[in-house]
């Protein structure tokens, strides 16, 4: 049976996605919630546990979900969303968008009600383990986290600021940086879950926020048919974020480039196989902080997370 329920916004919504929790979450505590992720590390170095895989994917996704759920519904996630051991944060900056596109808000409609769900599954899967929201920056002020890589990628001039809510665009290309990196964080951090059950849900998430990725990179890219500077604007973003990474390539604009002297766009940011370029879980804080070094907060987290898996690499 079809059953309803509110998104954050009060919208009703179809839950028939969450029908099966009951079913996978039986079976990956049959198996064992807890089995050890490999010798990979977390902040405390001791052997990363699936809660702990688990425990920094909800961190990350109520990075995303606050971005839409703040854009599009007008206000943050609903507050028994963001409960959780740890000190739960609010979220810094963040305020809707005045849409102008009705098509462009009902793409972004599907993807916040997508965070959303992605957010209560994680919450219902770790149960008695699960975590607060920690505090979040969201803003475009000229400190922000967006300001920072709008000025690092000549989006803006140095002494400008980027502000993502001020259009159509500009919310696309801050939650292209968001969905771009947790398609490479899931990249990376699935194969490290031991359940089979809780791996098979990691690559479901992953292809979820993919298609997400998909639909905001290709509306960039026809926005910028009529305004180039939409493209240009989505390569220099991209830049800012390579210069995070161990890789030139790891975050790649919309194009158009140039492939046997035909213009084509780069709606999939892959390696020269067409495959999804992985980080892993410290690379991606190393995005998250804003910050090239070894260290446990800054740029999205400006007072780090409620995870075990805490600390950045140093690059």
């Amino acid at each position: 049976m079809i059953v309803e329920r509110d998104a954050p916004g009060g919208a009703a919504i179809d839950e028939g996605r969450r029908g099966f929790f009951a079913a996978v979450l039986a079976g990956a505590f049959a198996i064992g919630l807890a089995g050890q992720a490999g010798a990979q590390s977390g902040g405390t170095g001791s052997a990363v546990t699936d809660t702990d895989l688990l425990t920094l994917s909800l961190n990350m996704e109520y990075l995303v979900g606050e971005l839409c759920s703040y854009g599009v519904y007008s206000g943050s996630l609903p507050a028994d969303a963001l409960t959780g051991s740890g000190t739960q944060g609010v979220t810094l900056g963040a305020r809707p968008v005045r849409f102008q596109s009705g098509s462009v808000r009902r793409c972004l409609d599907e993807i916040a009600v997508d965070d959303y769900f992605h957010i209560l599954f994680l919450r219902d899967t770790l149960r008695a383990n699960v975590v607060a929201q920690p505090q979040i920056n969201l803003g475009g002020g000229t400190d922000g986290p967006f300001t920072v890589l709008a000025r690092a990628g000549g989006v803006v001039a140095p002494g400008d600021s980027f502000d993502p809510y001020a259009s159509d665009a500009n919310f696309l290309l801050a939650a292209m940086v968001l969905k771009d990196m947790m398609v490479s964080f899931y990249a990376g951090l699935a194969p490290l879950y031991t359940n089979p059950i809780l791996l098979n849900v990691a690559i479901g998430r992953l292809g979820g926020h993919a298609y997400n990725a998909g639909m905001i990179r290709s509306t960039l890219y026809r926005l910028g048919a009529a305004n180039p500077a939409v493209r240009q604007s989505a390569g220099g973003f991209a830049t800012a974020v390579a210069g995070y990474s161990t890789s030139a390539t790891a975050s790649q604009g919309i194009g158009p480039d140039q492939v046997n002297g035909q213009a084509v766009a780069n709606i999939l940011p892959g390696d020269r196989n067409a495959m999804v370029q992985a980080r892993t879980a410290a690379q991606t804080l190393n995005v998250a902080f804003l910050n090239r070094a070894a260290t446990t907060l800054g740029g999205f987290f400006p007072a780090g997370l409620n995870a075990n898996i805490r600390i950045s690499a140093a690059l």
